[in-house]
């Protein structure tokens, strides 16, 4: 269930409030994506192929690996990533003369052999070119001692990885790629010990752990100031890390997100040299699907099934790799963007006291209009600008013709932009004939996610909600998204990928963005089209609009109208209250939309203020299990675990949501409650989570309420709900709180959500009219990242800028 609130409604007065309308900008076409495709039929013929692409000159130093050994291509490759070299791939234990041919060609002055001791021999190693003046060996039997030999003096970032593990590697190689930190591969059964007394002498190491469980009980958990990263997808959380290594590729590496090298993601060889062909190219490292499906579930295809056209090139890696498998793989890249209406919104700029909306002209128009929710006229203009008092909230902007007939209209609408500060943060929306097109405003050149909600208002109680989900990852200032459903009501949230500007985006030079965390931009967009009138409920057409529109017994009892969202709807209720205190709409009784999952206390209280909605701050993780790093002291059962909440996106009263902060919005007060789940810890066997549970629990404890807070202020044409949230962990204590503060500000032309938060775990607001569903305002689900359980992580914090 979805419900958030069944309380008796007394007569609900406070939150006087009104109704409005949608914005947008223009598109060019995108450059078709320059593909290709380094192969060969052997991995050796694939490394000497990427060399010609990555060091078509001289190059002073190399690394040697045998091409029967991925982990030692691997180690090769990511070492010589981080010191500009190239990487040989040898097919002879006994005979060096195609290295010394490179050698001789590439002028290689430092040759450093990585393998084991047959590998290389001595023998092998004193028949090389005598050019080359050093021979390095990184020879050993064991991968964790071979990567520690390729350390250079003075390294304090390392990666850690199970050697055994191909797709904790490939992410360990693309994040070492991105961060220049050192690979470190573990053995199938490494005890903990050497790591721990290999780095215990390093002044200050930062380790990020890449993987399944093995890699997590390589540190005492009392080192948390060392722990950066948790490379470690779930089923919850696919291609976050990804997502958080794209990022570090560009604002450490000043790369492109427009820009990629894939290789098969069961071919780890190949994958450690696309990451060399990424460093040359200035492009994202990601995995594909297997070589014998390489679109299916993989990062890659989830990445440019999402940047599609925007994708500006694309390398395919691998060995007997084929045209046919390149063109699979940039399939999504054909995938053109909608273009912008010919008549939109394409600026949103302040001045003292009012804002002005640039637009497009409109064919055949001769004025413009701007209206307000009851359809009365704010401005009429002659220009293709219309100037507003107040700051962008929303508007109807109708197009007239000579005639003064209307031949058009669009709905505009805003989240908060009150002064330059928000810019950062702001978009604008606008919505006509199932066509919504977003303007950001704020720094271009910036690769951003876009996720859209959907939502049915006419559905009925209780029916399957529409998942969010992202639809694109673009660059540019400007997105349409077409073919909508005219009926329906669409929300979007615009997510800053990465902390600069420029380089992500394909420029030269990079740039900084403003403030703390990663920005995101969200706002409502109405339903321009009325369920009733097509339904042939003409009768309806002919309703009185000021006053608000009620749903029937098995739908909400307020429903929106075209041009409204559903807190217009809302807004327009709690206004006729005001006006019209003898013949208030009557809220049903609680048995007949009542929830039974709402605690007594709410129930009463809530009733005793009126209250109208009901407003819910929540945190939960997904998954059902989460790894917590460090050694749990017991060698059966090594690794440490805790309770997830184990709920679905839309489970608003699940008892495993982390914490829940609720108000009870009143005619004159809040009434305010809260919860916070139960943490569990338990330590779990070496075959945690293949074999199921396999775990001890070895405590239960429930962190305080006064980690949650909460305030409000009430006026009356304004009430501020304030939600704070500072949750550890009682089971952990090194453990990182879950932090959060969201403000939602309810005033008469607007609801606006603006805060930040943790990008761990997932962050939801919710508000519903007592007695019907929940309706979802926020959510990070899209972006939720496990690896922001760690201390210290760039680009963890999310700044929010709602409109609802």
């Amino acid at each position: 269930m979805r419900k958030l609130g069944s309380i008796t409604i007394a007569a609900a007065v406070g939150l006087a409030l009104a109704v409005g309308a949608g914005a947008a900008s223009p598109q060019t076409a995108a450059a078709a994506t320059a593909k290709s495709n380094i192969t060969g039929a052997s991995i050796s013929i694939v490394a000497d192929n990427v060399r010609a692409v990555t060091h078509p000159g001289t190059v002073s130093a190399a690394f040697v690996a045998p091409a029967n050994d991925a982990i030692s291509i691997a180690l090769a490759s990511a070492a010589a990533n981080i010191n500009g070299a190239t990487v040989i791939v040898s097919t002879s234990s006994t005979n060096p003369a195609a290295v010394n041919a490179v050698v001789t060609q590439k002028e290689i002055k430092t040759l450093t052999f990585v393998g084991t001791p047959t590998d290389f021999p001595a023998s092998y190693r004193s028949a090389i070119d005598p050019q080359v003046t050093s021979k390095k060996i990184a020879l050993n039997v064991d991968p964790f001692e071979r990567s520690k030999l390729l350390v250079a003096p003075g390294t304090t970032a390392f990666v850690i990885a199970q050697s055994s593990n191909v797709s904790a590697m490939e992410a360990a190689l693309s994040y070492s790629a991105a961060t220049d930190s050192a690979l470190l591969a573990l053995s199938g059964n490494q005890a903990a010990g050497p790591l721990r007394s290999y780095l215990t002498p390093i002044a200050d190491p930062k380790v990020a752990l890449s993987g399944d469980p093995a890699v997590l009980d390589q540190l005492d958990p009392d080192d948390s100031d060392h722990y950066v990263e948790l490379l470690l997808d779930s089923p919850a959380a696919i291609n976050s890390s990804y997502d958080n290594i794209m990022q570090l590729h560009v604002d450490r590496k000043s790369r492109s997100a427009t820009k990629v090298v894939v290789a098969p993601a069961d071919d780890l060889a190949s994958f450690a040299l696309a990451t060399i062909v990424g460093q040359r190219q200035s492009a994202i490292t990601l995995p594909a699907g297997k070589k014998a499906s390489l679109t299916t579930n993989s990062a890659a295809h989830y990445y440019i099934g999402l940047l599609a056209s925007e994708t500006t090139s694309l390398t395919l890696v691998g060995t007997a790799t084929t045209a046919a498998n390149l063109t699979s793989v940039a399939a999504p890249t054909t995938i053109t963007r909608s273009a912008d209406p010919a008549w939109t919104v394409t600026n949103t700029t302040l001045g003292t006291g009012t804002y002005t909306v640039t637009f497009n002209a409109r064919a055949g128009a001769t004025k413009y209009r701007a209206l307000n929710w009851d359809g009365s006229v704010i401005t009429t203009s002659s220009t293709t600008s219309v100037t507003i008092t107040g700051t962008p909230d929303y508007f109807t902007l109708v197009a007239l013709n000579a005639s003064g007939t209307e031949i058009a209209r669009l709905y505009y609408r805003s989240n908060l932009y009150g002064s330059a500060s928000d810019r950062a943060t702001a978009i604008t929306g606008t919505i006509q004939n199932g066509t919504a097109n977003l303007r950001v405003l704020g720094a271009p050149n910036v690769p951003r996610k876009i996720v859209r909600s959907e939502t049915n208002p006419y559905a009925g109680l209780g029916d399957e909600p529409i998942q969010p989900r992202a639809i694109a990852i673009t660059c540019r200032t400007s997105f349409t998204d077409s073919g909508l459903n005219p009926q329906h009501e669409y929300s979007y949230e615009v997510v800053n990928l990465t902390l600069k500007t420029g380089t992500g985006c394909g420029l030269t030079a990079a740039a900084p963005i403003a403030g703390i965390g990663l920005p995101v931009g969200g706002l409502a967009l109405p339903l321009t089209e009325d369920p009733w009138a097509t339904s042939g409920n003409g009768a309806r057409r002919t309703e009185d609009v000021t006053k608000p529109r009620q749903g029937t017994s098995e739908q909400e009892s307020i429903l929106p109208r075209p041009g409204q969202t559903w807190t217009d709807a809302a807004r327009q209720q709690l206004q006729y209250n005001v006006a019209h205190p003898d013949t208030q709409i009557q809220a049903r009784s609680s048995d007949e939309a009542g929830n039974s999952e709402q605690r007594s206390n709410e129930l009463s209280a809530a009733t005793a203020i009126g209250s109208q909605f009901v407003f819910s701050y929540q945190a939960y993780i997904p998954e059902k299990y989460v790894l917590g790093p460090g050694y749990s002291g017991d060698p059966s059962k090594p690794f440490i675990v805790f309770n997830g909440s184990d709920r679905a996106w839309w489970d608003v009263n699940s008892v495993g949501t982390k914490f829940d902060i609720r108000g009870y919005v009143g005619d004159s007060q809040v009434f305010w409650t809260k919860h916070m789940a139960e943490t569990t810890r338990a330590h779990c066997s070496l075959a945690f989570p293949r074999s199921g549970f396999n775990c001890t629990v070895v405590g239960h404890a429930t962190a305080p309420l006064s980690e949650l807070s909460a305030s409000s202020v009430i006026a009356p044409a304004l009430t501020r709900l304030t939600f704070e949230a500072h949750a550890g962990n009682p089971m952990e204590p090194f453990a990182q709180d879950i932090d959060g503060q969201m403000i939602a500000t309810l005033d008469t032309r607007s609801w606006r959500l603006v805060g930040k938060h943790d990008k761990m775990p997932v962050h939801q607001f919710w508000w519903s009219p007592i007695y019907g569903d929940g309706h979802l305002v926020y959510s990070s689900a899209n972006y939720y990242s496990l690896h922001c359980l760690f201390p210290n992580v760039p680009g963890c914090t999310a700044r929010i800028n709602q409109s609802f």
